[in-house]
């Protein structure tokens, strides 16, 4: 289930970075970002849902 939440949400997040920021003029003050390609961008995009997904679901199973 975690891995299915943080693919989803980071899904969302290359959905979200195609159809905004590469088709508008965000990418330009956006430092090292490379559009079409993996940047730093993505890879903290990643890191920070999986952080949250882990968090989110080591407090719920406390709560059960």
């Amino acid at each position: 289930m975690k891995i299915v939440s943080w693919a989803a949400l980071f899904n969302s997040f290359v959905i979200f970075e195609e159809t905004i920021v590469d088709r508008s003029a965000w990418k330009k003050f956006i430092p090292g970002y490379r559009p079409g390609e993996p940047c730093v961008w993505d890879l903290t995009a990643a890191v920070v849902i999986a952080v949250v997904v882990y968090l989110v679901f080591r407090t719920r199973g406390r709560a059960a």
